[in-house]
């Protein structure tokens, strides 16, 4: 009797456990029949370039180390580290009262060798004219010749020392050879300088020169006056555009790479030389491509692939890709033009999985 009792109390208490797991898989089913909800967006027909990917850092075209050809003292420095100068300003000048000096004893020296000179024609005039009437003899006439010569060497040699007088007189003023910016200063007013004594260092910031390589793979697209685009970090979400001018002759035999040099208008002054640039050289534009927003592709184990929706339910469909153009990503096989895509949500997705469009 105690036996039955406890098996019919077993019974009571299966009951319910039993009608929770018959429901189970009720609601397991409601639950996946409920949409995921997502946004999507359509594969498009887009202009794409072909390219070759290029790392490299943006040097000065031109620079130059500003050095002094006169020695003095420093009396005026017009120009600072940053500074932008145009080509001829002051950056500095020296004291000039010693070349003024100078300048001023040799216009002197030239001023009375001319009149010298100017006197050794008139002699030689009136010799030559007496010669020949035979009034003086030759050797008179010859003696009137060689002083004129003489003369006419002097001349040569007080306009020489003249205009290196001038020379330096001009070289108290320091000026910049080019357009360009203060990369750095090395004299401040007072210090004393020596002949070749270096004041400044330039560089000219527009344009830069990007120096870059590419693997030896690409030596036969790789062509002058190709388009080259460049990123720097300094600003990412900017687009610097140039073009290629120069191409080594040669393989690096270590790093298989060629040397490129291109050249990067910087007509605003923003981007710096020794800033690092990623970037690509433009080999071909193709008529257009299949692209999808970035957002939509889902990459593990080297797989590529999206979710393209067909009758309101995704269909996993794995991919190739090409290039990257802003936030676009090109499909080279596996997607049409006009099939749609999820964008979000891809996490809870897989082929089969109802979704809704979010309008």
């Amino acid at each position: 009797m105690f036996r039955t009792k406890a098996m019919l109390m077993a019974c009571l208490l299966l009951i319910p456990a039993a009608l929770v797991y018959s429901e189970a898989p009720q609601e397991a089913k409601k639950e996946g029949s409920k949409a995921v909800l997502i946004t999507a967006a359509s594969a498009k027909l887009m202009p794409v370039e072909r390219s070759v990917s290029v790392v490299g850092e943006l040097q000065a075209e031109v620079q130059a180390v500003i050095k002094s050809e006169v020695k003095g003292k420093v009396v005026v420095v017009y120009k600072n580290l940053g500074d932008y100068v145009n080509s001829g300003d002051l950056i500095a000048r020296l004291d000039s009262e010693e070349y003024k000096i100078f300048s001023e004893q040799a216009s002197q020296g030239l001023k009375e060798a001319m009149s010298r000179y100017d006197l050794a024609i008139l002699n030689w005039d009136r010799a030559d004219g007496l010669f020949k009437k035979g009034l003086i003899s030759a050797r008179e006439r010859d003696e009137a010749s060689e002083s004129l010569k003489g003369l006419d060497a002097a001349v040569k040699e007080r306009h020489a020392a003249f205009n290196l007088a001038e020379k330096k007189l001009r070289d108290t003023s320091i000026v910049a050879p080019f357009s360009g910016s203060i990369r750095e200063r090395f004299v401040n007013q007072g210090d004393y300088i020596e002949e070749k004594g270096t004041i400044a260092t330039m560089v000219a910031i527009s344009p830069l020169k990007l120096r870059a390589t590419v693997p030896e793979s690409a030596a036969s697209v790789v062509k002058r006056g190709l388009k080259v685009a460049i990123n720097v970090e300094a600003y990412p979400k900017r687009v610097f555009e140039g073009s290629l001018i120069r191409i080594s002759p040669v393989v690096d035999p270590k790093t298989r790479t060629l040397v490129i040099e291109a050249v990067i208008p910087n007509k605003e002054g923003v981007l710096k030389p020794g800033f690092f640039a990623n970037g690509r050289v433009v080999t071909k534009s193709a008529d257009r491509a299949v692209f999808v927003p970035e957002e939509s592709l889902v990459s593990f184990a080297g797989i590529k692939k999206v979710f393209v929706i067909e009758k309101d339910a995704a269909v996993e469909r794995v991919v190739k890709v090409g290039e990257r153009v802003e936030n676009m990503i090109e499909i080279t096989e596996g997607l049409k033009d006009g099939e749609v895509v999820a964008t979000s949500s891809l996490s809870k997705l897989s082929t089969g999985v109802k979704v809704e469009v979010k309008k």
